[in-house]
């Protein structure tokens, strides 16, 4: 089965970012909503209809 991802910035109500199956086209896309936001995002990666990762808490982490 294709692995299929989502990005959701839900501090924007659920928007949809991107659907790909491209983890590197998910990594630019939430690298650019940080960047257009100004960090005021929070991101949610899902695959094929499951929760991957919270990408705000895994960023929270690393800092």
């Amino acid at each position: 089965m294709e692995e299929i991802y989502r990005l959701y910035d839900f501090y924007e109500g659920q928007k949809l970012l991107i659907k790909t199956a491209s983890m590197t086209e998910v990594r630019a896309a939430a690298r650019q909503r940080d960047e257009d936001t100004d960090g005021e995002c929070y991101l949610v990666l899902i695959c094929n209809g499951g929760l991957v990762q919270d990408w705000n808490s895994q960023n929270e982490k690393k800092t």
